[in-house]
């Protein structure tokens, strides 16, 4: 018979990641993995994710987030099988992911640690249960250290005491279980508490059963006897021992714990404590979900395998400066001992232990840097407030004397949970606070915390942390001599005093009481296990014999709690003290196989989670009984005081549910990001196979590939660790050490780590470094080698790698464009709406950034770069009459070092027009060369069209190679010439304001002088904010006056009365809901890449707004039945219909000729059985139909069911507004400011010849028979032109372009526009509708309207943008076609007699009228681009794609933005970026792209005390800018040291009556939106209840909205006070500001080195845009503000 094996954690590591992979080996093929949030930290602590995805896993997901995609077959979710709302969550999903797949999926679940009844019965209910393959994967133990076993049971302490669920005692009890099984049965069970006691009933009823059951054979019996290799299991119940927990951690782990929180051995530190990450290092890159504070934050792996924390973790925080700087001094003495190495040997010796050294480096850095952190922390007067009551308390003072303190604490806002801490560590020693006193700490949290927290301290009551003396559970402490056995709480009065709680004399250097780790508190928890292991030693202590130290008396677990059995009952619950025995002859056998020699294994176990604190001690322990026994920490969990707090506070009933982040809008949210660093270490691997084979289509998950070269020891950004050193030393022959360690010891016990204030730096410098190495998607930022410092560089040459790439040098000093009169905060701000008002995410990079910058930025370097994008584009939107120029992009940046990635980021914004594009004012500063001579080639780029599109290529072009002459003429070319060709004879395409003859009309007041014009093409710009070029235009250059439609519309029926508008609003919702139900048909977005930066760190708290107005209706699938949602809206049921009855649409949208209007036709029909529509509800509703088809330009019968919304999401924000003067002002203003374009009128092309691989030129032939000679051309010839195939393109376009102009649809929107003497109509409206009547007037088909509904449905009066009075009547859908054919006179007079059906008779004839005839325009041949029935949802990208040489523009061209001029326009600016991409080549990224410091590769890497060695000196400016720029620091520093800082204005609250109350009623309106939902659509989002939110407020009664305005006026009103009392202060300061640098100014005089005098920086464009620029937009009075700041 084999003894049994000895323990080892290992094993239990090997067998989960066996369990695990062997499952996902039998699920064949590529899979996607959805896991439950809190298994991502356990399982990456067994397997990796690069092994994963080696066992053919593709992406991941949470569970939590219910985002996951379709892309895989296989689909395996792995989840607890405990918690039933995880089933109810994958059944979801499944059904989700079957009802939006077109293919069939293999679901697998696997349940963790086992399948459930629960479980099952939850997914039959669900109906997908026959749809899974189920199978368990049995984890219970996840060995986190070798010593350390967890179950990792987050919310183990919430279930146990707070919700009494015994959950994790069975657990818990299985985990045992299994190891018993393999290693033998405990051979003595010992525990303390009710939970202990159950685990030990279960371990002996789970004995029983095996050895009970049908399959138990005779070896299994015989296994199951008492272990020889293991002596005893204890079992302590948390609720044993309350304080300890709750007592402030002093360890070095544990204060980790407490101010960041370790989970699963990893912390989410702010990279600007700790640092880069090295090589070795895996970094997390936040997207989203996570909201997003974590994008700045970096995972620290903080386990064994560092060997520094490892010798660190489990020492009192006071020695743990001592023990750095030893660490510190070794390693300065293993750097030095290189300059002893004389041979080869020897050097080569050293070379291999350079990694070693490295790696021990980054260690240091990284603790010190946490070191220092803790030390602010430490030295706080509340943290010292807070640790003297914990500490009086825990000694037993009189916790009367502590009421003081705790009630200042909290008078100063301390946190909840700190308060708390104390509250309960009171309550717990002293058996409940007094009644009085309960009473009124009840008050002051109440009213200092918010009167939510009645359940808070509820919850605390039923914990039994916080009670008064006359709770009945109080009452219930053992006393001295009472007899009781057990009591339901501990006395720490009596134990305090038996056990010897409190240590007066601890040494932190050398302990020898488990006290040290609470500085003089031995943990009772602890204390209760020594009682069993070191019975000797606690005697000694606790009856005078203090000769003994810990762990030098024998002490056997074999004798239970002998000798402390009057102790134990004084502490909370059972004592146990159990035997388990086997057949004598087996644990003979075992006993003669084992021997007797070897040390055992003692299972120390906490039900309800342990402290890293209490594990120090029992590592202590451990240490001291090494040479008899191994103690294993088993837990449920790893807890500590802020944990059972967060367990208690209440967060669901009050805290109303927060909107999830945009990042899974994008159709999934890859989670490898936020996966642990452990599951990630290796994870580069799988990345890089696939990065190899496609560099041209990036992988759609949500992660940052960047470069990983060379190590990099970023020596000034290392932790102040002091080492004495001979000042005397030469600085070059100093140790790259020598300047960053500079800790100090200080001989008080209490204090004996103190660091030096480090230098302020840029929050997020991380720097990349050279590299040779291929491209791995870990996001981490290599550490460079260079700070070894050339002695060490000169002896191993090979080490680095340094780059070759061209590196320019900018004479510009940081900082210098961004403004220092303004708040930080405020700053942030108008960056961020700058780039939210250039169509950019604000926090994401934008996806050809990603493409260009992934390769040479980490994740943590992405905000940096971020806020100088923003920045940039800021200053572009403060005077957009003016470009930016490099020097001032670059000044955006607040370090030098990041001058190439602001160089890098101008390049593409200028190059993708999101600067200097439009009218602008471009000053090249660069210098031409004066070799270049008129003789050198010129190429040509051709542009085929005037319109938006044209001329919007044409000028960003011409502003292009203005900018970019240099590298053409270092290529040996002159800038290329720009030529427009445009077939009529003037400018503008489809934006075309015809002139006016006002001599028989009445002309407006205040039009004199002005042209009277009338729109017949594009005429409504739809909104200037959020991103609308056309506001730069327009506004910001052109200054153009507009005028803003007033949207009240009033609607007339035939018989030329006004519609009743609640019958209207009525029939709009009806309208609004088909359009809803034919929405789930709609084609699905793909999901797209969002690499984002912190957004905490980028706004401080500002809302993350998505650019572009969020589309809700139309364009949302509909969730509700149709009955339900028609009585929702107010509509009245048929009798026999009730409130489940729905649409049944599925069959008209597979039909195969299926289209927008044939199934929305189907669903107003079949509406008609549900509610009652008579022949004005259809009039109602083909009105607004008519109005769908005026956006597409075709009757709705022609659109795609897939793709009619597809520019869904990107509408502007703002009102509707028209031109005054003409619309035709601004092609005008683009052909001729700032220098006029060169464009021939009159070309009609014919021909275009082009080379399709791009290597040849361009020819294009016109009707006359001109050729053109290009090197390229750019087409923005409009799509039915292409249709009509006016244009020959040789060689013909390939079939992809072809085949998509032919599936995209082209309308015809036509005008008649009506002049008259004068008005006749209610000019206080600008817009009015009629509604038309079929040929059967009281009809009630559907398919009768089609033909009548668009003429003239629609009246614009465009009096105040024309100048005199003209009516524009629209002719859409079939009528804009039937206008084609019709005479002007007929048309003219149906359009007359419309009016006088609504006006009478007094409607005159016009004295002039105009008729637009889109279609038969040769140049045009109709008004704009649709969804045909047959587009696929990239048409429009496919015509956007260039062919060879030849490009494509036009509104044809966009998905996002089609059938609009400034779509065109944006078109237009694409085109020229990617033409000038062809030229120049892509942008060049020079590499690193972020320097590191002190680096040698550039004049501005130099620090000015070094010699430069050879490396290029400052110039003559810049070495003035530096004198200059030192002496106005110094006059800074010193008027600072006077008076302080300047006060900052406070910063803006968000004071709106209607935000305050969406907060208030937002569960309500979640319920709201749950009732009559339709079967599969789930749970309703974050932007349903938005919508319901905002729809009560409409509905909401003045009484109700009364106390929300109130309020909101009251934050103003604050607000207003505080800004004036700012005010006041800035005013003292600047006055005292400047007499203390007057004073200075005349002590201090600035020398400039010979000249003397001061640099003369005018003429800069930097000057002029510090100069303060009005903002373009109007006043606030105005309707029409932008809403930026100058």
């Amino acid at each position: 018979m084999a003894p049994h094996a000895g323990f080892d954690p290992e094993q239990i590591r090997d067998k989960a990641r066996k369990d695990l992979l062997y499952l996902l080996e039998g699920v064949r093929g590529k899979k996607n993995l959805i896991i439950e949030r809190s298994l991502a930290g356990p399982i990456g602590v067994v397997v990796k994710v690069s092994t994963l995805q080696d066992y053919g896993v593709d992406k991941f997901f949470f569970l939590e987030n219910g985002n996951a995609d379709t892309s895989q077959r296989n689909v395996v979710f792995m989840a607890r099988g405990e918690c039933a709302r995880h089933a109810q969550s994958i059944a979801d999903q499944i059904k989700r992911l079957q009802r939006e797949s077109q293919i069939g999926h293999e679901f697998h679940v696997f349940w963790v640690p086992r399948r459930t009844l629960v479980s099952d019965k939850l997914l039959e209910e669900a109906g997908v249960l026959g749809d899974v393959n189920i199978a368990e994967l049995p984890l219970y133990f996840f060995p986190l250290e070798r010593d350390v076993l967890s179950l990792e049971l987050d919310s183990s302490f919430q279930d146990l005491f707070l919700f009494k669920d015994t959950t994790p005692t069975f657990l818990m009890a299985k985990a045992l279980m299994d190891i018993q099984t393999k290693h033998g049965l405990f051979p003595r069970v010992i525990g303390k508490g009710d939970n202990a006691k159950h685990v030990a009933e279960l371990l002996t009823r789970m004995r029983q059963e095996i050895l009970a059951g049908e399959d138990a054979n005779e070896g299994t019996r015989s296994g199951l006897t008492p272990s020889n290799t293991i002596e005893s299991v204890i079992i302590i119940d948390r609720e044993v021992d309350f304080v300890t927990p709750l007592l402030t951690q002093l360890t070095y782990e544990g204060l980790i714990d407490e101010l960041w929180g370790i989970q699963n051995n990893q912390a989410d530190i702010d990279s600007t404590i700790v640092g880069a990450p090295s090589q070795a290092a895996s970094q997390s890159t936040a997207s989203t979900p996570t909201p997003s504070t974590t994008s700045r934050k970096r995972k620290i792996q903080l386990d064994s395998s560092d060997k520094l924390y490892d010798g660190l973790r489990d020492a009192n925080f006071a020695i743990v400066g001592t023990l750095l700087n030893k660490v510190a001094r070794r390693l300065q003495s293993d750097y030095d001992s290189r300059h002893a190495s004389k041979t080869t040997a020897e050097l080569k010796d050293f070379v291999k232990k350079l990694p070693g050294y490295q790696t021990e480096h980054q260690s240091l850095k990284i603790h010190t840097g946490l070191a220092e952190e803790i030390m602010k922390h430490t030295r706080a007067d509340e943290f010292s407030r807070m640790l003297e009551v914990q500490q009086n308390l825990a000694a037993g003072a009189d916790p009367s004397s502590q009421f003081d303190a705790i009630e200042e604490l909290i008078a100063r806002d301390v946190p909840l949970r700190e308060i708390l801490r104390l509250l309960c560590i009171y309550s717990c020693i002293s058996g409940g606070i007094k009644s009085k006193d309960f009473d009124q700490f009840r008050r002051l949290i109440l009213e200092g915390y918010g009167y939510q927290h009645l359940l808070t301290l509820h919850n605390l009551e039923k914990l039994q942390l916080f009670l008064s003396r006359t709770s009945p559970m109080a009452s219930m402490i053992p006393m001295p001599g009472s007899g009781t056995a057990t009591g339901t709480k501990t006395n720490y009065t009596y134990l305090r005093k038996q056990l010897r709680l409190i240590v007066d004399e601890v040494n932190e250097h050398d302990p020898n009481d488990i006290a040290y780790v609470y500085s003089g508190y031995a943990p009772l928890s602890i204390r209760l296990v020594q009682c069993i292991l070191q019975k000797q030693y606690i005697l000694s202590i606790t009856r005078g014999n203090t000769g003994a130290a810990a762990g030098t008396a024998a002490g056997s677990g074999a004798q239970g709690w002998r000798g402390f059995d009057e102790a134990v009952k004084h502490a909370r619950g059972q004592a146990f003290d159990e035997l388990q025995k086997g057949e004598d002859k087996a644990v003979k056998a075992r006993a003669l196989l084992s021997g007797a020699g070897d040390k055992k294994t003692v299972f120390v176990v906490f039900v309800g989670g342990i402290t890293f604190t209490e594990i120090a001690a029992l590592r202590f322990i451990a240490k001291k009984e090494e040479a008899r026994r191994n103690i294993v920490i088993c837990t449920t969990s790893i807890i500590s005081g802020n944990k059972m707090m967060d367990a208690a506070i209440e967060k669901e009933s009050f805290a109303k549910e927060t909107p999830k982040p945009a990042a899974s809008s994008t159709g999934y949210s890859d989670i490898t990001k936020s996966l642990p660093a452990a599951l990630l270490a290796d994870s580069h691997t799988s990345y890089n196979a696939e990065l190899s084979t496609s560099r041209e289509t990036p992988r759609t998950e949500s992660e940052i590939i960047v470069r990983i070269d060379d190590l990099d020891i970023d020596t000034d950004n290392m932790a102040s660790i002091t080492v004495s050193q001979d000042e005397s030393t030469p600085h070059r022959a100093q140790s790259p050490l020598k300047d960053s360690i500079h800790l100090r010891i200080n001989g008080t016990p209490g204090n004996s780590f103190e660091s030096p204030p480090s230098a302020v730096s840029d929050r997020s410098e991380l720097t990349s470094a050279p590299s040779t190495s291929p491209p791995s998607s870990k996001a981490t930022t290599p550490v460079d080698v260079d700070t070894l410092k050339e002695p060490l560089l000169a002896q191993i040459g090979n080490i680095t790698s340094n780059t070759k790439s061209k590196r320019r040098t900018f004479d510009v000093r940081p900082r210098v464009s961004i403004p220092t009169d303004i708040a930080p905060h405020d700053y942030a701000n108008q960056c961020i709406a700058a780039a939210e008002s250039s169509r950019l995410n604000p926090y994401a990079l934008h996806q050809d950034e990603y493409l260009m910058l992934r390769n040479h930025l980490s994740h943590a370097q992405v905000t940096t770069y971020l806020n100088i994008r923003n920045g940039i584009l800021r200053l572009w939107l403060s005077n957009p009459r003016i470009g930016v120029s490099r020097e001032e992009a670059i000044g955006c940046a607040k370090d030098s070092r990041w001058f190439d990635a602001a160089n890098v980021c101008y390049d593409w914004l200028n190059r993708s027009g999101y600067i200097n594009f439009g009218c602008a004012e471009i000053s090249s500063l660069r210098k031409r060369s004066k070799k270049m001579s008129l003789g050198k080639k010129r190429k040509t780029v051709v542009v085929i069209g005037a319109g938006l599109a044209g001329l919007g290529c044409a000028r960003h072009l011409e502003a292009l190679f203005q900018q970019y002459a240099t590298e053409f003429q270092e290529s040996g070319e002159e800038a290329p010439k720009v030529i427009v060709l445009e077939g009529r004879n003037r400018l503008g395409g489809r934006v075309y304001s015809r002139a006016l003859d006002g001599s028989k009309s009445q002309h407006l007041i205040g039009f004199k002088g002005r042209r009277h014009s009338v729109e017949c093409g594009g005429m409504i710009i739809t909104g200037f904010e959020r991103g609308n070029p056309l506001n730069v235009l327009l506004r910001g250059q052109m200054a153009l006056p507009y005028y803003s439609l007033r949207p009240d519309t009033t609607l007339y029926d035939a018989n030329g009365k006004a519609v009743d508008e609640k019958r209207d609003r009525l029939v709009e919702k009806l309208y609004n809901d088909c359009l809803e139900r034919v929405s789930d048909y709609k084609f699905k977005n793909p999901p797209s890449k969002l690499i984002e930066g912190n957004k905490d760190l980028m706004d401080e708290g500002r809302d993350n707004r998505a650019t572009g107005k969020t589309h809700v209706e139309p364009g949302t699938p509909a969730v509700l039945k149709a009955a339900y949602k028609a009585r929702l809206m107010g509509w009245t049921l048929k009798d026999h219909v009730t409130e489940d009855h729905d649409l049944s649409l599925d069959a008209a949208a597979r039909a195969p000729n299926a289209t927008l209007g044939s199934v929305m036709d189907e669903a107003i029909t079949q509406y008609k059985d549900i509610v009652d529509l008579t022949p004005q509800d259809f009039r109602l509703m083909n009105w607004h139909i008519a109005n769908l088809e005026y956006s597409n330009a075709t009757n709705y019968n022609q659109l795609s069911i897939g793709g009619w919304d597809i520019d869904a999401g990107n509408e502007w924000e703002g009102k509707h507004t028209m031109v005054i003067g003409g619309y035709q002002s601004v092609p005008w203003a683009l052909a001729n400011t700032p220098s006029r374009l060169d464009i021939r009128k009159n070309t009609d092309v014919k021909r275009i010849f082009y080379d399709p691989e791009g290597l040849g030129t361009t020819r294009v032939e016109s009707e006359d028979g001109t050729v053109l000679e290009a090197d390229y051309v750019v087409s923005t010839i409009p799509l039915g032109v292409l249709k009509h195939g006016h244009v020959e393109f040789n060689p013909p376009l390939p079939s992809s372009k072809t085949d998509a102009i032919g599936r995209l649809g082209y309308g015809i929107l036509n005008k008649i526009i009506l002049v008259y003497a004068e008005a006749f109509w209610d000019t206080t409206k600008d817009i009015f509708g009629c509604l038309r009547t079929p040929n059967s007037r009281h009809s009630v088909k559907q398919t009768d309207y089609a033909s009548q509904r668009g003429r003239c449905f629609q009246w614009f009066n465009v009096s105040n943008t024309s100048g005199i009075p003209v009516l524009i009547g629209l002719m859409a859908g079939d009528a804009g076609f039937d206008t084609e054919h019709s005479g002007n006179d007929e048309l003219v007079a149906e359009a007359t007699e419309v009016l006088r059906g609504v006006y009478g008779a007094k409607v005159p004839q016009p004295v002039h009228s105009i008729v637009t005839r889109w279609g038969s325009d040769k140049f045009a041949r109709g008004s704009y681009s649709s969804a045909g029935p047959s587009m696929r949802p990239d048409d429009y990208q496919t015509m956007a794609k260039a062919v060879g040489n030849l490009f494509f523009a036009g509104e044809h061209t966009t998905d996002t933005h089609p059938a609009t001029v400034h779509g065109a326009y944006l078109t237009g600016l694409r085109a020229a970026s990617e033409v000038i991409g062809t030229m120049l080549g892509p942008i060049e990224v020079p590499t690193p792209l972020v320097l590191p410091k002190d680096s040698a590769f550039s004049s501005r890497g130099l620090k000015r005390k070094e010699p430069s060695d050879g490396s290029l000196p400052l110039s003559p400016r810049s070495s003035k800018q530096a004198r200059i720029a030192e002496y106005e620091l110094a006059t800074s520093q010193h008027i600072t040291a006077q008076i302080g800082e300047r006060p900052w204005r406070p910063q803006k609250v968000a004071a709106n009556a209607y935000l305050l109350y969406s907060k208030i009623s937002f569960e309500v309106a979640r319920k709201r939106c749950e009732e009559g939902r339709r079967p599969g659509k789930g749970k309703p989002s974050p932007n349903e209840v938005r919508v319901m939110t905002s729809k009560m407020w409409k509905e909401a009664p003045q009484e109700e909205r009364k106390p929300f305005e109130d309020q909101a006026a009251e934050i103003k009103e604050k607000y207003n006070e505080s800004v004036k009392a700012w005010d006041a202060k800035v005013k003292e300061w600047d006055k005292k500001c400047l007499e203390i640098k007057a004073e200075y100014e005349k002590t201090h005089k600035l020398v400039l080195g010979d000249e003397g005098s001061p640099v003369d920086d005018s003429g800069s464009g930097r000057e002029r845009r510090r100069a303060k620029v009005n903002n373009y937009a109007e006043s606030e009075a105005s309707d029409v503000d932008t809403g930026m700041k100058g």
